[in-house]
Order: structure tokens, then C-alpha cells, then sequence
């Protein structure tokens, strides 16, 4: 199951190309890909008052298949292009458990 939420306008906001590609490449990655049928993704992106509030959990599966890489810089890469970007004006938590995997990124752009 794949679940897009947006909430408010996109037209007055704009930030970085692909800011959040990594996380939900990820969220495929590790979660559909290996459990198509009992897998999810959920993405809600919240747009107000200059903030994006970005919200992304997927499913995650215990049994991986034989060519399943794990490892990746990925999301070291997207923290340091919002080091980069947004210093001092984001928020980003991610959370993991043994079921699902959760991404949440709040952003000020002004």
C-alpha cells in the first residue's frame, strides 16, 4: 500500500531539488521491495506558515532476500545537504523499529 497525504499549498514554497528522494528511495527499498503483498509506505507532506513538515513511514520486513544491501551513505548524504542548506532551520528525527521505519523533517524556509 502506497498513501500520499499533502496538506496546504506548494505554490509559495520551494526548496532544494530532490530534497527528499534519499528517504523515500529508502522507504522502497527497505520496505515494499522485500514485502510486497504486507508492505506499506505512508508520506505526509504539510505545508504552513513557511514550514514543511515532511512525515514518511514504511513497513519493514525481518526476512531479506539473498541480494538485500544494507549500508549505504544515503542518508549521511541527505544530512549534510541539510547541514548545507538549512542549517539551523531543520529538524530531522529518524526512528526504526523491528517492524517499520519512520523519517520526520521539519524545515523553516523564512
Amino acid at each position: 500500500m502506497i498513501e500520499f497525504v499533502q496538506e496546504g499549498s506548494p505554490d509559495n514554497y520551494k526548496v532544494a531539488p530532490l530534497l527528499f528522494i534519499t528517504f523515500l528511495e529508502n522507504s522502497f527499498k527497505h520496505g515494499l521491495s522485500q514485502s510486497i503483498s504486507e508492505g506499506y509506505v505512508r508520506c505526509q507532506l504539510l505545508l504552513k506558515k513557511g514550514c514543511i513538515h515532511f512525515h514518511l513511514t514504511n513497513s519493514k520486513t525481518v526476512h531479506k532476500d539473498i541480494g538485500y544491501f544494507q549500508g549505504g551513505i544515503g542518508l549521511k548524504n541527505a544530512q549534510r545537504r541539510l547541514d548545507l542548506l538549512y542549517a539551523n532551520r531543520y529538524q530531522l528525527n529518524i526512528n526504526e523499529t523491528e517492524e517499520q521505519y519512520t523519517v520526520s523533517l521539519d524545515i523553516q524556509l523564512y
